[in-house]
């Protein structure tokens, strides 16, 4: 980058820069900085010869690099001719990581020593300022620690520092000297353009105030009441975030030289931009506070899922081996007492065995629900995937339960002329899906009702179709039937029932690969549908236990 078209011919000849050992500028500082058509950062990070003026001797730069070289405290004089013609005096200061180059006119001996030494003060200021920034954690302690070193330098007596609230979007008073609680307390919250600091913080411009005292600008009543002379505030920006706003203030001087703010605006473009590190630091540890919070409860969910999930295994294996091997005992049993050829029952024996064995199949089905609902869940169902024909076992399915809707009256219509396709299913999950369907197309009917089951092809689906004229399911409890244990409040005292029917047919049809839902009408009846396509879906495989 040449920054030589942005140059004009200087206005003042004192300045210095400090470059490191590669010859770029790290730093550039100047009595009138106008002389640069461009902002000091631009300067940062060039080359030497890119940032100078074009009117400067080859022979400056030659011996620049001759008293780099030698590492030594040098100084040696050149000449600029600008119409007039000027001597300058250079001077290079071996530094750490590089060199410091002052760069004067040539004065009386007085004059050079009162200029070095406030060189040096600015340097030394400003050096210490970023040591500070870097080391010091705390905002309080960062700005205390500035303020005691600009106080001696400028003659300060008060310091505010607002900090903007991203949600109030209101100033807030964080830090402050030279004023007491009371009035901290008065002036602790300002509007975006209430008073100087509220107005720098709207305009994201600095406001610098001259014979305070002398002032009309109401803006201004605030610090007058304080008895200030001068006051500087500027706005603290970093990657063009309003962080919040820095003032100075001094009851001794009426105002600051230029060179002075200059030194106020570095320093608070460096506060700047440590706040927002100390602040994104803060956010970062109450992020990761929040995540160790969240981690350990999620260390106890986790828990509390283990131990349920440990409960779940301690019931099956209860239902498994302490009700299930019991009850085929008993079906045996009773079974054997029915065929017993040489001792036959009489009639009220086999009527009570009848019960018995009813009543013992009803507790075997509603204990096997339960555990196929549960190994669903927990994925560990067993599918034998074969080619089935789909109306034979929809057919078996009505002659198991018709003695049941006989008991009711309720008549079973089978459409057996449509044309049905062989499928790819389990052939017990499906008979056992049609089962708790016709199951509760029966209980939930009335007595002499209905139920028709018909089929319907869908290009590569097909479709079975269980009506019935039933009490029927609101709309709103349609969207709760496939919970596991729900059951209708309307129904639940009158008709027996887990709840759990529904929510297994479910899981089993959508781990044989189709779909089920329903349409229903209070009063009209139910139609419950499943759709199942013609060939094995390719995502699915037979599972094992």
């Amino acid at each position: 980058m040449n920054l030589h078209s942005k140059l004009k011919p200087l206005t003042s000849t004192n300045f210095y820069f400090i470059v490191d050992y590669n010859g770029n500028v790290t730093y550039l500082y100047s009595t009138e900085m106008n002389y640069l058509e461009l902002h000091m950062e631009e300067a940062i990070g060039q080359p030497l010869q890119n940032v100078l003026p074009t009117y400067f001797p080859i022979s400056f730069e030659k011996q620049l690099r001759k008293a780099m070289k030698e590492n030594a405290p040098t100084s040696y004089m050149i000449e600029i001719d600008l119409h007039i013609k000027k001597q300058l005096e250079v001077e290079v200061y071996p530094i750490p990581k590089g060199f410091i180059v002052f760069i004067k006119e040539a004065m009386h001996e007085r004059e050079i020593e009162i200029a070095l030494q406030e060189n040096l003060k600015t340097l030394v200021l400003l050096t210490e300022t970023a040591n500070d920034l870097i080391v010091k954690e705390k905002p309080k302690k960062i700005l205390d620690t500035l303020f005691n070193s600009l106080s001696h330098y400028l003659d300060l007596d008060v310091y505010f520092n607002y900090i903007l609230d991203e949600h109030s979007k209101k100033l807030k008073l964080m830090n402050f000297q030279g004023i007491s609680n009371e009035t901290a307390i008065e002036i602790q919250h300002l509007d975006l353009g209430e008073a100087v600091c509220g107005t720098v913080a709207s305009n994201r411009s600095k406001i610098i105030v001259e014979n305070v005292q002398q002032t009309v600008d109401p803006k201004v009543a605030l610090i007058q009441s304080l008895g200030i002379e001068a006051y500087a505030c500027y706005p603290l920006i970093s990657h063009n975030r309003l962080i919040g706003t820095l003032s100075f203030g001094s009851k001794q001087r009426t105002k600051f030289t230029e060179e002075e703010l200059l030194v106020i605006e570095k320093i608070c473009n460096q506060v700047a931009v440590t706040l927002e590190r100390l602040f994104l630091i803060t956010e970062l540890k109450e992020r990761n506070q929040e995540l160790k919070r969240s981690n350990k409860q999620l260390l106890i969910s986790k828990n509390e899922a283990e131990k349920a999930n440990k409960a779940k295994s301690d019931f099956l294996s209860l239902m498994n081996h302490e009700l299930r091997t019991p009850l085929h005992s008993i079906l045996g049993f009773a079974q054997v007492l029915t065929i017993n050829e040489q001792n036959p029952l009489n009639s009220f024996q086999k009527d009570k065995v009848n019960k018995i064995l009813e009543a013992s199949r009803h507790l075997l089905t509603l204990i096997n629900d339960i555990l196929d609902l549960v190994r669903f869940e927990t994925g560990t169902p067993l599918l034998n995937f074969e080619s089935v024909d789909l109306r034979q076992i929809v057919s078996n399915s009505i002659e198991i339960i018709k003695p049941t809707a006989d008991n009711h009256n309720i008549i079973i219509h089978h459409s057996i002329q449509s044309k049905v396709p062989n499928i790819r299913m389990d052939a017990f999950r499906l008979n056992q899906i049609v089962l708790n369907l016709l199951s509760n197309a029966i209980k939930y009917n009335h007595q002499n009702g209905q139920i028709s089951v018909s089929y319907k092809l869908l290009d590569d689906h097909i479709k079975i179709i269980i009506t019935d004229t039933g009490f029927g399911i609101d709309e709103e409890e349609q969207t709760k039937i496939f919970e596991p244990f729900y059951r209708s409040p309307h129904y639940s005292s009158l008709i027996e029932g887990t709840g759990i029917g529904l929510a297994l047919v479910q899981k089993l049809v959508t781990e044989l690969g189709g779909s089920i839902g329903v349409e229903s009408s209070v009063g009209l009846g139910s139609t419950f549908w499943i759709l199942f396509p013609i060939e094995k879906p390719l995502f699915h495989s037979t599972k094992s236990s």
